[in-house]
C-alpha cells in the first residue's frame, strides 16, 4: 500500500507495541525491580509526552515543528502554509507554499491556496495563473475550476464562468458548483436555468443559512421580473 509519507507519528505508536509487550513481560518476571523501574519509566515517558504536547498545541505549532524536523518533505510545508494562511500571515504562507513546490512541483493544492492569497491582495492575474496551473497539474481536481468560475463571475464574464463550472460539475456534485452555475445563468439572463441551479444547491445543502438568503433574494428578483413563478 503506497504511503504519502513513509513515517508519520501516529504510525510509530503501532510499531512500538511489540516493545511494550516485551518490556511488560520483563517487569513481571523481575518483580523486585518493578518498584524502581516503573516510576523511572513513567517519569521519562511523561516528560517526552509533555514535550510533544507542546508541539501538538495547534496546527501552527505542529506543522512548524514538523517542517523544521523534515525540511525535505513537501507535506509539512504545505500544511504549515495552510496554518499560516488561516492565521492571517499571508506572506509567510506564500513562502511555505513556495518551499513545498520546490520539493514537489506537481502539488496542485499549493497553487489553489496561493490563488486565494493573490486574490485577497488584489493580484487577479496572479490568482488566475495559479488556478490555471493547478488545473493543468490535476485536471480531475474540481477546486481550480470552481475558483476560476467564481473569478470569472467577479470579472463579469458569466459565459466563461459557466465553462469552468461545467468542468467542475463533471467532476463533483456540490452546492458550491450549483450555486455559482445559478449565478452564471442569472448574469446571462437565463432565468429558468438559474432557478433550477439555485433549487438544486438548496437540495444539496439546506442547512446553509447565508446561501439560502442569497438564493431567496435572487429568486425574488426573478419573480419580480416575471422570469419565474
Amino acid at each position: 500500500m503506497p504511503l504519502a509519507d513513509v513515517v508519520a507519528e501516529h504510525r510509530a505508536y503501532i510499531s512500538t507495541l511489540g516493545f511494550a509487550m516485551v518490556a511488560a513481560w520483563a517487569l513481571v518476571r523481575r518483580p523486585r525491580r518493578t518498584g524502581v523501574l516503573l516510576p523511572a519509566v513513567a517519569l521519562v515517558l511523561g516528560a517526552v509526552a509533555w514535550q510533544r504536547s507542546r508541539a501538538w498545541r495547534d496546527g501552527l505549532t505542529l506543522w512548524s515543528d514538523t517542517a523544521r524536523k523534515s525540511p525535505g518533505l513537501a507535506r509539512p510545508h504545505l500544511n504549515l502554509g495552510m496554518a499560516l494562511q488561516s492565521a492571517g500571515r499571508a506572506d509567510e504562507a506564500l513562502a511555505e507554499y513556495g518551499r513545498a513546490l520546490e520539493i514537489n512541483a506537481g502539488l496542485a493544492p499549493a497553487y489553489v491556496n496561493m490563488s486565494a492569497i493573490y486574490f485577497d491582495k488584489g493580484d487577479i492575474a496572479g490568482c488566475r495563473a495559479a488556478l490555471e496551473r493547478a488545473a493543468a497539474l490535476s485536471p480531475r481536481l474540481a477546486a481550480p475550476y470552481i475558483n476560476l468560475g467564481i473569478l470569472s463571475l467577479r470579472q463579469g464574464r458569466p459565459a466563461e464562468a459557466l465553462e469552468f463550472l461545467d468542468r467542475a460539475s463533471a467532476i463533483e456534485e456540490s452546492h458550491i458548483v450549483r450555486f455559482n452555475r445559478g449565478e452564471a445563468f442569472f448574469q446571462l439572463g437565463r432565468s429558468a436555468e438559474a432557478a433550477r441551479e439555485y433549487e438544486r444547491a438548496l437540495e444539496l445543502r439546506p442547512d446553509l443559512e447565508e446561501m439560502k438568503e442569497q438564493i431567496r433574494l435572487r429568486l425574488e428578483q426573478l419573480r419580480k421580473a416575471g422570469a419565474v413563478r
